[in-house]
């Protein structure tokens, strides 16, 4: 890769510019990676709009402005002096070089098909797909299906077509059956002229009332959950392998494959290696499709099951959980970002009331691509949905909860990390001493530029190379500037994340933990410590001010929902030694100091090394009064 980042130098990366992000679709502003061609990057968002940026400085150069729905993922494609973008739900439309159209081509009639997928140019043809849904209130309607498609990229005509479902009745029943369509672009054998794409899941999941289980759909549903190879030309299929068939939970083959050779049993094999939300990794001969080996990753429980028993079942990974996001493949190491994220069902529904993304958690994975044994893992308090990304001998991650990390790619070592404003579920692009980063989620969505050489004092603050590993001292002094009286100071706390319209700032001894929660509100501020299951057993700390009056509260979960009473209901105690705080009007702060371990039942020790958090702020003041925002993300106590 063409970049000057590496081991030596990543600690000096800051931010050399903002760009603001301004279409929000359903899942944010951005949900790929930009790319960048010479000195210009160039970057989708989803309502379709298309910036050209200027590569140093940040400046547009241009843009073209559709406003129309994107559902995402997104993204452009870059060949012949022409710039192929998707124009709303069911066009693709092709640029010139200074954002004029040229053409555009509608690939769907059907409100509920629609294109979600970033493009790929090669061989004289554009390719694209579309998926069985527009919006979350019509993915999956009956009679929808997935269709892969080759664009002349000349005149956007429709070269050839696949329907990646293989049934014109949709397996018997095209009222309720939906299924099938490409997500993620696919791995281009240029020596073959081969195009291997992986495919979605059938529908309905697990099943409805009239049809549990998937019992509206007999068989194994071909062509979902596959890795299929096309010929690139005719799109013609030479030949696919259902990894997972008649899949009832949701469980997509969907992630861009990865082409490669590694050596088999002393022999040098092709292999193409794919994954997706079932939590396996494949490694396929890319002349047959035979699997070569299978790994599984993450957290897997009752995932095999092919019926449902009556009740509520809890299944590892659920339809958000698995491999998410794009692998990278480096000196035969292969980097799997990973989702642990479970779902409960009945035979006929997904139970609602028990999925949070934010209790997710994520992983990265090394795994060895002779084998498929794993050789390192790291495990993050977030989902992980930032791809993996190697640079040199690096490889970079983010998570959901807007956490950036880059690490040995050798050991899994952590060399840096960064805390972006917001979420992030999109990648990044690299370029000599840059290293570009959607931030696509919260209030306002960014493209954050990274450069060699741009860490001030208040960037490398946020960033940290391995206390542990490189023998530095990174452990935190006493800290005598501490008062609780509503004003974060400069140097009171050590660390600070902002997470949109809340921040969190702290700093620790080897006794006690001080803290200052701020949020853009006149209403209550929380955090809760190291909680379970959603909010179950969660130590949260709730306060505002009214008038002149304080009040900070010591509370406990006792259930995902709540309630959330006083520990001293409960038979505890209120362990906030000081506090303090402000309401302006416009913010509300509070300041607090309690001990890192009360040993009180009802609180939850604050550990060495990372705590996960749910941070919550309210327009309204009071115990009763429901959160108005809410989300996750995790502090670090080092002693």
């Amino acid at each position: 890769m063409d970049s000057e980042i590496n081991i030596s130098n990543v600690s000096s990366l800051g931010i050399a510019w903002e760009f603001p992000i301004p279409g929000l679709g359903e899942w944010g502003a951005a949900a790929t990676n930009p790319l960048i061609l010479g000195e210009t990057v160039y970057l989708q968002d989803l309502k379709s709009n298309f910036f050209a940026i200027d590569l140093k400085t940040g400046k547009l150069n241009w843009k073209k402005d559709y406003n129309l729905e994107a559902y995402g993922p997104n993204g452009p494609a870059i060949g012949w002096d022409k710039i192929f973008l998707q124009k709303g739900n069911y066009e693709i439309a092709a640029l010139d070089m200074t954002g004029n159209e040229l053409w555009s081509t509608k690939l769907s009639d059907i409100e509920t098909v629609g294109i979600d997928i970033q493009l790929v140019a090669y061989g004289n043809m554009v390719y694209t797909s579309t998926v069985p849904g527009t919006e979350n209130a019509n993915f999956y309607t009956g009679g929808g299906t997935g269709i892969i498609y080759a664009l002349n990229q000349e005149t956007g005509k429709i070269e050839w077509s696949f329907n990646t479902v293989d049934l014109e009745d949709i397996w018997g029943n095209p009222d309720v059956n939906s299924g099938g369509g490409a997500w993620y672009p696919p791995a281009v054998d240029t020596e073959k002229g081969v195009v291997y794409f992986e495919i979605g899941n059938p529908a309905p999941w697990p099943g409805i009332e009239e049809f549990p289980n998937g019992s509206s759909r007999p068989g194994s549903n071909l062509y979902t959950n596959s890795i299929v190879a096309l010929d690139a030309k005719s799109g013609k299929l030479l030949w696919y392998n259902q990894v997972l068939p008649h899949d009832i939970f949701d469980l997509d083959f969907q992630i861009s494959p990865i082409i490669t050779s590694a050596e088999i049993n002393g022999e040098t094999v092709e292999i193409v290696i794919g994954s997706g939300k079932l939590g396996k990794v494949y490694a396929f001969d890319r002349n047959n499709g035979n699997i070569i080996w299978e790994t599984a990753v993450g957290k897997h429980e009752n995932v095999e099951l092919k019926e449902l028993p009556e009740g509520i079942t809890r299944v590892y990974p659920g339809p958000l959980g698995g491999v998410e996001t794009n692998m990278a493949i480096s000196d035969g190491v292969l980097y799997v970002p990973v989702i642990n994220l479970f779902a409960d069902y009945t035979p006929a529904s997904l139970d609602s009331s028990t999925f949070d993304i934010g209790a997710g958690t994520g992983e990265l994975v090394a795994l060895n691509v002779k084998t498929g044994e794993e050789i390192w893992k790291k495990e993050f308090n977030s989902i992980n949905v930032g791809a993996a990304t190697v640079i040199n001998d690096l490889v970079f991650t983010s998570t959901f909860d807007g956490m950036i990390y880059a690490f040995d790619k050798k050991t899994g070592n952590e060399v840096w990390k960064y805390q972006a404003p917001a979420s992030i579920n999109g990648w990044p692009a690299v370029s000599g001493d840059m290293i570009l980063f959607p931030v696509g989620l919260g209030p306002e969505p960014k493209l954050l530029a990274f450069q060699i050489g741009k860490a001030g004092t208040e960037a490398a603050e946020e960033t940290a190379s391995s206390s542990a590993e490189s023998g530095q001292d990174n452990s935190t002094v006493a800290v005598s500037e501490f008062k609780a009286d509503g004003i974060i100071s400069d140097n009171e706390y050590k660390n600070s994340q902002t997470y949109g319209d809340f921040e969190i700032n702290w700093s620790n001894d080897d006794e006690y933990f001080y803290a200052a929660i701020k949020a853009w509100t006149t209403g209550f501020v929380a955090v809760a410590i190291q909680p379970g299951s959603r909010m179950k057993d969660a130590d949260i700390i709730l306060g505002f001010v009214d008038g002149s009056v304080v009040s900070v509260f010591d509370l406990f979960s006792t259930g995902d929902f709540g309630s959330h009473p006083p520990d001293t209901e409960l038979g505890g105690t209120d362990d906030v030694v000081e506090f303090g705080g402000i309401d302006n009007g416009t913010y509300t702060i509070i300041e607090f100091k309690r001990l890192l371990n009360t040993e009180d039942k009802f609180d939850n020790e604050i550990v060495e090394g990372k705590n996960k958090i749910i941070w919550s702020f309210s327009n309204a003041d009071g115990l009763e009064i429901k959160h108005s925002s809410r989300g996750y993300g995790e502090i670090e106590i080092l002693k």
